[in-house]
């Protein structure tokens, strides 16, 4: 294994930038959605604000057709008036038109209320869908920018497997075999360049007869903590 340790350590390398990529671009489409669930909602205001309009105007007809219902009651009791013949009957009866009077007031004063309303609305709408517009457009320049990113990661996570493919080639079948063992243990780090005499995944200083197996290179030597494959740093050539 040890004559394969640039392979090996590549091959590691190459790993975890897939698997970064790879969580990156299930972490996209969450986001994705997030954001189009926002530009439903900034659209949505504006659709509301509207049916709110609709919504007063229905309710102000209603009310107004109330007023000429009540206003048509209160001149037929009118005209009952003449023909009334005692006292008594003649003041109930115009009882039964104040009554009625204090109704046509308070329907027309909520006739009123309502187009105070739909005025107020008219001044908001437009201040609304300036509002959802310019949100809207922020948002999708965000979305747009997020599938940018998503297509090229995909292209980049592409490039990256072809490459772990032409790699795995040119390792012998046996260290692949302890590579990929030892990976599904290791959370996908099977190998630990050491630096400094220390083991660099868990930090634990390697005791000097493993350091001396380790220089020997005539062996597979494992970390005795973390149990990954040891790998000596590389030399710095000194230009």
């Amino acid at each position: 294994m040890n004559n394969q340790n640039e392979e090996l350590i590549k091959l590691q390398e190459l790993e975890k930038q897939i698997v970064k990529l790879d969580k990156r671009l299930r972490e996209l489409p969450l986001q994705l959605k997030a954001l189009d669930d926002r530009i439903f909602e900034r659209a949505h205001s504006v659709e509301q604000a509207q049916q709110s309009i609709s919504e007063n105007q229905q309710r102000r007809l209603a009310q107004e057709k109330k007023v000429e219902s009540v206003k048509a009651e209160i001149q037929n009791k009118k005209r009952e008036l003449n023909s009334i013949k005692t006292n008594k009957e003649y003041t109930a009866k115009l009882a039964e038109i104040e009554i009625q009077e204090k109704r046509k007031e308070e329907a027309e004063e909520g006739v009123i209320q309502l187009l105070l309303d739909a005025d107020k609305m008219q001044e908001t709408i437009g201040e609304v869908k300036e509002r959802s517009r310019l949100d809207v457009e922020a948002l999708q320049k965000e979305k747009d920018l997020f599938l940018q990113e998503k297509g090229e990661k995909e292209g980049q996570l592409k490039e990256l497997n072809q490459r772990k493919k032409e790699l795995r080639t040119l390792i012998d079948p046996e260290n692949l075999r302890i590579y990929e063992s030892l990976s599904k243990k290791t959370g996908g780090v099977p190998l630990s360049v050491v630096t400094r005499d220390f083991c660099a995944e868990c930090f634990v200083k390697i005791r000097p007869q493993v350091m001396m197996d380790l220089r020997k290179g005539d062996k597979v030597i494992y970390c005795e903590n973390c149990h990954r494959v040891l790998i000596l740093e590389p030399v710095k050539v000194q230009e």
